[in-house]
C-alpha cells in the first residue's frame, strides 16, 4: 500500500475545506522531524482522521520514535480510529460542560494576568487566528455577550493614551477604509445616540472636561481640508441656522475682543463663494 499517497490525499481534503464542530490541530510535517508551528504546516483534521494520519505516518516512517509514541499514546485511548474520534468529542463536550458557568476567583484572575503580561503573540499566530475567524458569522447571544462583557471592562476607563501611542494608532487606520454597510452601522448608532440625549444639557463639570481636553489641539490641515471638502456645498437648513444663532445667544468669550488684520482676511476669504451668505450682508448675518 502507497501509504505516502494516502497520507497527501488527507492532507490536501484538509486544506479544502472548513471543518464546524469538533476538529484537533495536526502538523504535517511533524515536530520530531523539524516541522513548525507555521500556518503552512498545520491542518484541521476529524477525531478519527488525526488517528489515521499518525498511523499512516508510523507506516512511512518505521525507525521514527516519536511517531510511534505519538501513535501509540493516541491507541491507548481507544481501539481504533471510530473509538478514539468518539472519545475525544465526548470528552471536549464534559470538559465544557464542567467549566461552563464557573467564575474564576480574583487571585486566579489576578495570576493569569500577570502571566501574561507582556506577552505578544507572534505574526504567525496573528495569521493562525484571523484565518480562524474569517468568514464566520457570530451569532446573536455571541454578539450580545461580548457587548455585555465589554460593558463590564474598566481596564481603559478614564486613560490617556501617550502622543507616541496616539501616533501609532492614527498611523494603523490611516487609509483604511471602513466597508459600507460597517459605516452604516455607525452612522444609526451616532444617530440613536443624538436622538436619546437631545434636549440634554451637560453639566458645568462635563463641559469643563471636554473643553481642557481638547484644549490646544490643533487639526492636521489634511483633517482641515477633508472636513472643508465634505461641508462643501452643503446649505445649512433654516433650522440649523436658528440653532447656531441660539447658541451664540449670550456668549460673552469673544466680546469687546477685536480680529487682527490677518485673521479678518481669513474670514474673510473664507466665506468667499458660500451659498450660506451668498446675497447677504454682515448686518444682515447677525440680525438672524
Amino acid at each position: 500500500m502507497n501509504y505516502r499517497l494516502h497520507y497527501e490525499r488527507l492532507i490536501a481534503r484538509a486544506r479544502s475545506r472548513s471543518l464546524v464542530g469538533y476538529r484537533e490541530r495536526h502538523h504535517v510535517l511533524p515536530r520530531c522531524m523539524g516541522g513548525g508551528n507555521e500556518l503552512e504546516n498545520i491542518v484541521e483534521l476529524t477525531g478519527e482522521e488525526h488517528y489515521v494520519a499518525h498511523q499512516l505516518l508510523v507506516k512511512m516512517h518505521p525507525g521514527n520514535g516519536g511517531l510511534a509514541y505519538a501513535a501509540m499514546a493516541m491507541a491507548m485511548q481507544s481501539t481504533g480510529n471510530k473509538s478514539y474520534g468518539w472519545l475525544r468529542r465526548r470528552h471536549a463536550i464534559a470538559a465544557g460542560d464542567r467549566m461552563r458557568g464557573k467564575k474564576k476567583s480574583p487571585e486566579h484572575i489576578a495570576n493569569s494576568a500577570a502571566a501574561r503580561k507582556g506577552f505578544k503573540h507572534s505574526p504567525e499566530a496573528r495569521a493562525k487566528m484571523s484565518l480562524a475567524r474569517r468568514g464566520k458569522p457570530l451569532s446573536a447571544a455571541h454578539k450580545a455577550s461580548l457587548s455585555a462583557n465589554h460593558r463590564r471592562q474598566k481596564s481603559m476607563l478614564g486613560k490617556i493614551h501617550s502622543p507616541e501611542t496616539r501616533a501609532k494608532m492614527s498611523a494603523a487606520q490611516k487609509g483604511k477604509q471602513k466597508p459600507a454597510e460597517q459605516r452604516e452601522k455607525s452612522i444609526e448608532v451616532l444617530r440613536a445616540y443624538a436622538e436619546a440625549h437631545r434636549g440634554e444639557k451637560r453639566d458645568r463639570e462635563a463641559v469643563e472636561k471636554t473643553a481642557a481636553a481638547n484644549r490646544g489641539q490643533k487639526r492636521t490641515p489634511e483633517t482641515c481640508a477633508n472636513i472643508s471638502a465634505a461641508l462643501r456645498g452643503k446649505p445649512l437648513s433654516a433650522e440649523h441656522r436658528l440653532k447656531i444663532s441660539l447658541s451664540l445667544m449670550g456668549n460673552t468669550h469673544k466680546r469687546g475682543t477685536k480680529s487682527s488684520v490677518e485673521t479678518r482676511a481669513k474670514i474673510s476669504a473664507g466665506l468667499l463663494g458660500n451659498i450660506n451668505t451668498r446675497g447677504k450682508t454682515f448686518s444682515s448675518l447677525g440680525a438672524q
